[in-house]
């Protein structure tokens, strides 16, 4: 499972044979009549050049490691709309890549069967052909109808024959839920929607509403209206807070001070963030999470949905995703997860055992500190940095300590030994397990992917765990190169939907001078290849056992604080934006939007957080100024 969208399935079947882009391949070369010669009296062997192109925009992925998924492809190489390039990194230009995308789908299309299923779809005499046809009756010589408009009908009709549903049943009970079985594409929806509100609009015409039936056709909701909780679920939410409001004062007597309507609106806010993120909680074996909650709507016990275990559950994912557009800063989760303690213990639903627990995680004691800008502990930890020379230098060199110690490890003979192929980096892996213990073999591992982050982080920029671990050295979404014809530095880029901000990053170069691209090839020469998957990764640090996932996130912080510690300088991998800032801005406070650049937050984030360097300045530049008056005798 190399690319992004490699976990992804198309609802319709598919044979079976046909899984990655390297079976249409095998499937188009297979229609020529002399296979040495594929595009010899082969119907489709044009096509094969298309997905040589599809490879060289996967930076060279094999096309047995790119799935055969329609969906997937549309969503990574999307359509061009107003005649603005959807992929602008590819080296191709709008009217290439048009071309390109209409025919490499159109492949695979024909190779797993899809185009010929939308044919005989179309070619069926049914009631959908009959609604068509209604349609365009109503285009003609000024009927009312626009003539584009039939495209609803006709994007209908695919759904509702691949789902066995007939224009008459698009009012049944279960309707909406069996149009879905017929989806093979996020365009679906939004398609299946504007056919329902299309034709809720012209069944006042006789010849359509024929085949319709007698009530409005339901429409699918919209995204803002599919985030809403079941209505059962939101009155308990609703009378959660109601009670927590209310009340008699049992001390003083007489009713509890009133609540105002925007603590609830809070209140409300962080109880619903909770019920909603509990259906995209995973299973965690090593937390005893083993039952999550992957429905709302079946559940007839609301109250079991703010069970301790379940709250755990929802800050951790609440934390792993805050990196990302559209997710709450720590911050926010701070103030949410104490808002839902107030309510819950208030309704007996959380005793105090359990606000202590949770008040004293990690999550909540950092979220508390952060409030009021940088954590005590880590301020304490920046000033010792910039007021000392060693640690300054230590902090510089981490890649290449790390890197120093890790090629003491490795045998003088294995050092010259070939890794560019699988099969080569393979036997140098079984010649690295052959000549070092287990124990020294997961260390070397775990401090040459240490150096190799670290690297990222200093003489590229110090961006976050989550965008680290994340950054992809081939694939559909590439964004991390080594030099080529079209990258000439390494160097590594993130999206907008990869930051906190939203915004897309600039492409971002690791220092030549800094050691920051020979740390990396080293990285990927020495190391990488001693992950069993590497070969079919897309990923620049991929899992250690887990195919086709990225290193896990508590894993790498495990190892990260276990190889800082070897180099004599104990420190947490987040550490690294703060250093980095600190002594950015400990040099002059006018670098203050280069750290706020750098860290991708705003000015205003950054003084709040680094403010103590500009005081402490100010400080020393007053009593200098002090001094100077002094001595001049005023």
């Amino acid at each position: 499972m190399p690319l992004p969208f490699s976990h992804l399935t198309l609802v319709t079947a598919k044979p079976t044979q046909i899984q990655t882009m390297q079976d249409v391949w095998d499937w188009l070369v297979s229609h020529a009549e002399d296979p040495a010669k594929p595009k010899t009296n082969n119907p489709h062997g044009f096509r094969l050049q298309y997905l040589t192109t599809l490879k060289s925009h996967c930076g060279d992925a094999p096309l047995c490691t790119i799935p055969s998924c329609l969906e997937a492809f549309d969503r990574d190489f999307p359509k061009a709309k107003k005649d603005v390039h959807p992929r602008p990194d590819l080296d191709q230009d709008l009217t290439a890549y048009k071309k390109w995308r209409q025919n490499c789908a159109l492949a695979i299309k024909i190779a797993t069967g899809a185009a010929a299923e939308k044919a005989a779809l179309r070619a069926r005499k049914d009631g959908w052909a009959d609604l068509i046809d209604a349609v365009r009756e109503h285009t003609k010589n000024g009927g009312g109808i626009h003539a584009a408009a039939v495209t609803h009908a006709v994007h209908l009709s695919d759904i509702g024959r691949r789902a066995g549903i007939e224009p008459w049943d698009l009012a049944n009970g279960d309707i909406l839920d069996r149009l879905e079985t017929g989806f093979v594409t996020p365009a679906d929806l939004q398609n299946a929607r504007k056919a329902q509100n299309f034709l809720n609009t012209y069944r006042y015409l006789p010849e359509i509403a024929a085949l319709l039936p007698e009530v409005p056709v339901p429409v699918f909701p919209t995204h803002r209206q599919y985030q809403a909780l079941p209505d059962h679920i939101d009155a308990f939410v609703m009378d959660l807070i109601e009670n927590a409001a209310g009340g008699v004062d049992e001390v003083m007597g007489g009713d509890k001070k009133k609540v105002t309507d925007q603590t609830k609106s809070v209140w409300r806010a962080a109880l619903r963030h909770h019920v909603r993120t509990l259906v995209d909680c995973p299973v965690d074996q090593d937390l005893d999470y083993t039952r999550p909650i992957t429905h709302l709507a079946p559940v007839n016990d609301p109250a079991m949905l703010f069970e301790p275990t379940h709250l755990h559950a929802t800050m951790r994912r609440t934390r792993d995703m805050e990196h990302l557009p559209g997710n709450i800063c720590h911050v926010s989760g701070y103030n949410y997860y104490s808002a839902l303690m107030v309510v819950l213990s208030r309704n007996d639903l959380l005793n105090s055992a359990d606000c202590i627990k949770i008040k004293e995680s990690r999550f909540m004691r950092q979220g508390r500190e952060l409030t009021n800008g940088m954590t005590a502990a880590n301020e304490k930890w920046c000033m010792s940095l910039v007021k000392s020379p060693e640690k300054r230098k230590r902090f510089r060199n981490m890649h290449r300590l790390m890197m120093r110690d890790a090629t003491a490890m490795i045998p003088p003979e294995a050092l010259s030994m070939p890794t560019q192929k699988s099969e080569d980096s393979k036997a140098y892996r079984e010649f690295l397990a052959k000549h070092l213990s287990v124990n020294d073999l997961a260390r070397l591992r775990q401090l040459g992917t240490c150096a190799a982050t670290c690297a990222i982080e200093y003489t590229g920029r110090p961006t976050r765990m989550a965008n680290v671990l994340g950054l992809r050295l081939r694939g559909s979404q590439q964004n991390f190169f080594k030099p080529s014809y079209s990258h000439k530095n390494w160097e590594f880029q993130l999206a907008a939907h990869e930051t906190k901000s939203g915004k897309k990053e600039p492409m971002t170069p690791l220092n030549q001078k800094m050691g920051g691209p020979q740390v990396l090839a080293w990285y990927l020469d020495r190391i990488r290849p001693l992950f069993e998957h590497e070969a079919t990764s897309i990923y620049l640090f991929p899992a250690v056992q887990a195919q086709g996932k990225s290193l896990n996130h508590k894993t790498f912080d495990t190892w990260f604080q276990r190889a800082a510690s070897s180099v004599k300088f104990p420190m947490t991998f987040h550490k690294w934006r703060h250093g980095y800032a600190s002594l950015l801005l400990a040099a002059s406070w006018n670098h203050l939007p280069h750290a706020a650049q750098m860290l991708g937050n705003t000015p205003a984030v950054c003084a709040r957080n680094y403010g103590w360097i500009d005081e402490e300045r100010i400080v020393l530049e007053t009593q200098d100024i002090v001094l100077n008056l002094e001595e001049a005798g005023q």
